[in-house]
């Protein structure tokens, strides 16, 4: 329900920028707030939908995902109610300049940009900021998250090449985010990378301009095997991701969808692998790889949507 309302908003919003007219900061408040008091109730399940569920819209997936990420990092960074309200709505709106770029570049990779549509894409910042500024009783930590989510701690980012003393928190954390979405989610032209090596990948970009103590922290947040991510079991056998082991990240609770020879279950099987037995094989389960959206030609949405 709160993901259908923030679609229903994020539609609005969109019809009102084409119109160059304002929209309803309130209606994008409560929306958020819904959104959090579901990640307060059961972040696993706002993030296995984040993870499985789409539009067809891109700008629109892109912004809910986002604002549910930061949610959730910042519900497990211990952060108030209030301040996961802000981090949300700062998430729904970061990329919406966005929408006054050429349609053909509005989601595209940044690594497939030609040099002219990078420094076109770059705009996206500052249309942003004209677009929330103009609002009344916007917060100005979602001002900042707009303005500083491509920054970087030592300098190298954009538009203003700010430094880390220079940086906001919630800046910090929606360019993590922001550099995690762009690595997981595929494109025709660059297929979105697994999420155990997007994690690998964004510790490694803490070296050049990401936070490292929170980019240790996002990955405590999403895990290795995140919420809704496919996985190839011991055994063989393939799974999805449900519910996380807080105290043991690498033994969530799982769905096995498919037997060794990636054939389709009658009946999937829910196993807690921290307190599983062994398989009908005699085998410890555990997981062995995970797997790309799509793998076998498995559809993880079916099993849920």
């Amino acid at each position: 329900k709160a993901y259908s309302i923030a679609f229903t908003l994020f539609s609005d919003i969109s019809i009102n920028i084409e119109r160059n007219t304002k929209f309803d900061i309130q209606a994008a408040h409560e929306v958020v707030d819904t959104l959090c008091e579901s990640i307060i109730r059961n972040p696993d399940a706002a993030l296995l939908l984040a993870q499985l569920k789409t539009t067809g819209k891109e700008l629109y997936d892109s912004a809910i995902k986002t604002s549910v990420h930061l949610l959730a990092f910042g519900r497990h960074l211990g952060l108030p109610r209030k301040e996961l309200s802000i981090l949300g709505l700062g998430g729904l709106l970061m990329d919406i300049g966005k929408q006054r770029l050429p349609k053909e570049i509005q989601t595209k990779k940044s690594l497939l940009l030609k040099p002219n549509e990078r420094k076109l894409m770059k705009q996206h910042i500052f249309y942003g900021e004209e677009i929330i500024t103009q609002l009344s009783n916007t917060p100005e930590e979602v001002i900042k998250i707009v303005l500083q989510h491509h920054e970087r701690e030592n300098g190298n980012g954009y538009p203003h090449g700010l430094h880390a003393n220079q940086l906001h928190p919630y800046g910090r954390m929606a360019a993590i985010v922001d550099c995690y979405e762009e690595l997981i989610w595929g494109q025709p032209e660059m297929p979105g990378m697994r999420p155990f090596h997007a994690i690998k990948e964004l510790r490694d970009n803490a070296q050049n301009g990401l936070s490292y103590l929170l980019v240790e922290q996002f990955a405590h947040c999403v895990g290795m095997f995140p919420v809704g991510s496919l996985v190839e079991l011991n055994t063989g056998e393939i799974a999805i991701v449900l519910t996380h082991n807080r105290t043991q990240r690498l033994l969530p609770r799982i769905m096995i969808i498919c037997d060794a020879k990636k054939k389709p279950y009658d009946a999937p099987l829910t196993v807690d692998l921290r307190t599983a037995g062994p398989s009908p094989s005699g085998i410890q389960y555990a997981i062995a790889n995970d797997l790309p959206q799509g793998a076998y030609g498995i559809d993880a949405k079916q099993y849920y949507l």
